[in-house]
């Protein structure tokens, strides 16, 4: 687990509240390089999920699936378009964000 993952899984979002408000001013932002970033800090903290008690943080997730993933939705849609080497690695880590969601929304299922 990269680094932000470490310390996302311990102060995430008790003791780093605004870090859900810094993703999102990213997500939101008009230049490419902070979206860029801010779909990366999505993607860590959706992937610290997997390593949560799922019981336990569900509504964490879901909170921050709920604030995020319209915005998330669009700017894949946009994505899909583009022929870019950064536009198609965005893609990737938005599909990967979405993973991980489903993966502890079912992965301790059956």
């Amino acid at each position: 687990m990269p680094l932000i993952g470490k310390v996302l899984h311990y102060d995430f979002p008790e003791k780093w509240p605004s870090y859900m408000d810094i993703t999102l001013q990213l997500l939101g932002s008009n230049d490419i390089g902070s979206i860029f970033a801010g779909v990366q800090c999505l993607l860590s903290l959706c992937r610290v999920y997997r390593f949560k008690q799922a019981n336990d943080k569900r509504g964490e997730l879901d909170r921050v699936t709920q604030a995020t993933f319209p915005t998330l939705l669009a700017l894949g849609n946009r994505l899909v378009e583009e022929t870019s080497t950064d536009a198609g690695d965005m893609l990737k880590m938005i599909i990967k964000t979405y993973k991980h969601v489903v993966y502890v929304s079912y992965g301790s299922c059956g």
